[in-house]
């Protein structure tokens, strides 16, 4: 338990330092090297911990997709399904504290348009949420529109906060754009 603390604590502190690099000089200006150095760890420790300067940028936000899925599977079964598909995504965004937040809106700024795109869930993960969803409303999911179309929403809605957020003139918390923005969804 306490190695791997450690490790996640180290994992954390070499992603603070990269997205720090990566804000102050811009994606591309930035090598592993660069983040090693700054880190004062070696590269092929930093290769360990992240692989990829994409990784670096992307961090714990590749882990959200399980997060979410798992999460959802948690729900007790009488949850409404369209509460718990907004409660899950408000809950995974407010982990992180809107400091790192901002910091890390400001590196990804500065990556190549690709890494900026909003993805709550890869095709897999998706069809796996939507079956759940149907799962919990007593539908089949390929017979039925109504499972999809509710995680369609969710993820539509998470998607506008968040270009909103990245893209915008606008100084709100990411956290408080998605809840608005679910907020509006119809029940």
């Amino acid at each position: 338990m306490a190695l791997e603390q450690g490790a996640r604590a180290r994992r954390h502190r070499i992603n603070e330092v990269a997205l720090r690099l990566f804000a102050q000089q811009g994606y591309d200006a930035v090598s592993l090297q660069d983040v090693a150095k700054a880190a004062e760890i070696s590269i092929d420790e930093l290769v360990e911990q992240a692989h990829t300067k994409e990784y670096l940028i992307l961090g714990e936000s590749a882990q959200g997709p399980l997060w979410i899925l798992d999460r959802f599977e948690q729900l007790p079964p009488d949850t409404d399904v369209l509460q718990g598909l907004k409660d899950v995504f408000i809950e995974r965004i407010g982990l992180f504290p809107e400091e790192h937040m901002r910091l890390w809106r400001s590196a990804v700024r500065t990556a190549p348009a690709e890494l900026q795109q909003f993805v709550a869930l890869g095709v897999i993960e998706r069809s796996a949420l939507v079956g759940m969803v149907a799962d919990r409303m007593g539908l089949e999911s390929s017979a039925d529109p109504r499972p999809s179309a509710l995680v369609s929403a969710v993820i539509g809605a998470v998607g506008e906060a968040y270009e909103i957020w990245l893209h915008g003139q606008s100084d709100r918390d990411l956290l408080d754009l998605t809840q608005e923005s679910l907020a509006r969804l119809p029940d």
